[in-house]
């Protein structure tokens, strides 16, 4: 009688194991994590304020640069910091001053066409006023930092660099660097092609505070905004 007791133990066993397992079979499946936000493309739009389109080829080469210069602060906060300060008020100043960035534009490639180093940059740039000075990172406009704290300009001279005042071409004699990024020194040359409207630091301030004024009067600021960047626009634009 062992043996036959054995053999229905077994044939039970079997049945049970058998039952787990179309059990699992049968089990829905765990649900997955949701897909993460695809790359943004340097064409994709991030915002769009009053008929004016910002992407994110407008924004990130910038805050790459930030990022080079400090780790601190969430990639989204440098994200805000560009718009407000280069991107949007470029878009805008490409819009209301077409004819005269035309003009400025070609002012400032007639003389990059003409200037290989820093040297010759100098000589013949007397008639525009050029300024040399010694600056450190935050003393100029993001997209000529990014040119004059390159170690491999030293020397060399920029093409014409956009703005929202107009167009500059730069030039770096020498560049000092320090324990820290912020605190590098370079010995600089700075030719700017602004628009008339614009030419000096309280001309810029007074056309930015307006430009500002008007945006915050809209009854939407912001019409359109990526979702997975809401926190990238500065406060004052959102709805």
């Amino acid at each position: 009688m062992r043996p036959k007791t054995l053999l229905l133990l077994s044939t039970a066993a079997a049945a049970v194991l058998a039952a787990a397992a179309c059990s699992r079979c049968s089990a829905p499946a765990a649900p997955h994590d949701p897909p993460a936000p695809a790359e943004p493309k340097p064409g994709d739009p991030l915002l769009k304020v009053d008929g004016i389109t910002i992407t994110f080829g407008d924004v990130l080469p910038l805050v790459e640069y930030f990022d080079t210069l400090s780790r601190e602060g969430s990639r989204r906060t440098k994200m805000q910091r560009v718009i407000e300060e280069y991107a949007l008020p470029l878009q805008f100043a490409r819009r209301e001053f077409l004819q005269e960035r035309e003009k400025e534009l070609a002012e400032a490639k007639g003389l990059r066409a003409v200037c290989g180093n820093v040297l010759e940059l100098e000589e013949k740039s007397t008639a525009f006023r050029p300024t040399r000075k010694r600056i450190k990172p935050r003393d100029v406009e993001i997209p000529i930092a990014r040119f004059l704290f390159d170690k491999l300009h030293q020397g060399a001279v920029s093409d014409p660099i956009e703005l929202p005042q107009g167009y500059t071409v730069v030039g770096s004699f020498e560049l000092v660097e320090a324990q820290l990024l912020f605190d590098d020194l370079c010995d600089s040359l700075q030719v700017t092609f602004y628009t008339p409207q614009l030419h000096d630091t309280q001309a810029y301030e007074h056309w930015l505070a307006a430009l500002q004024a008007r945006l915050m009067r809209l009854d939407k600021k912001a019409t359109w905004y990526h979702p997975d960047y809401r926190d990238a626009v500065p406060s004052w634009l959102l709805p």
